[in-house]
């Protein structure tokens, strides 16, 4: 496919475009559109991918909470891996930040990945 194409994502009901880049240290990948969300356990997350030969590694997700109610609005919730595997959410309307388990459900928006 040609730089800058236009083409259909086969997850998401939009249109996507692809373009060819160069990695540096960081890798962010936009996840499926909002119309049709991917809902993953954290711990089925790729841990890993590789680009042009380099592996980045998971580090953190940003995730969009549902509003609770209808007429209410949801809001974006954070992850981050710890070197040690452990997540940590970050939610703004949380006074501290928790530990999160592996198992936590997301429906991730934004995925960051390091070298």
């Amino acid at each position: 496919m040609k730089h800058g194409a236009l083409s259909k994502a086969p997850l998401c009901a939009g249109t996507v475009r692809q373009e060819e880049i160069s990695p540096a240290d960081h890798l962010l990948v936009e996840a499926c559109a909002p119309s049709k969300p991917y809902i993953v356990a954290l711990a089925d997350l790729p841990r890993e991918v590789f680009l042009q030969g380099k592996q980045f590694t998971l580090r953190g997700v940003v995730h969009f909470r549902e509003p609770p109610m209808n007429g209410t609005t949801g809001h974006f919730v954070a992850y981050c891996r710890r070197i040690s595997g452990q997540w940590i959410e970050y939610d703004d309307l949380a006074n501290l930040p928790k530990l999160a388990k592996p198992a936590t459900i997301v429906s991730p928006h934004v995925l960051f990945f390091t070298r």
